[in-house]
């Protein structure tokens, strides 16, 4: 759960499921409503993704030159 609400699963705006972009609930609808209501500066701050194993592949094969 992010800081103000769940976390999004799914890149679709609505889920059965409940956790896409616009599901009532999600940190996603809740940053969009404060975006839209002149709140911006209380979204909540960006997490970049910790990079996947293959990611890690490529950089550290980038690294070594191969």
């Amino acid at each position: 759960m992010g800081a103000g609400g769940a976390a999004v699963k799914d890149h679709a705006v609505l889920t059965a499921e409940g956790d896409g972009y616009l599901d009532r609930g999600t940190e996603s609808l809740y940053n969009v409503a404060l975006a839209t209501t002149g709140q911006g500066e209380r979204v909540s701050a960006y997490v970049p993704p910790e990079a996947t194993p293959f990611q890690e592949a490529m950089m550290n094969g980038a690294a070594h030159g191969y």
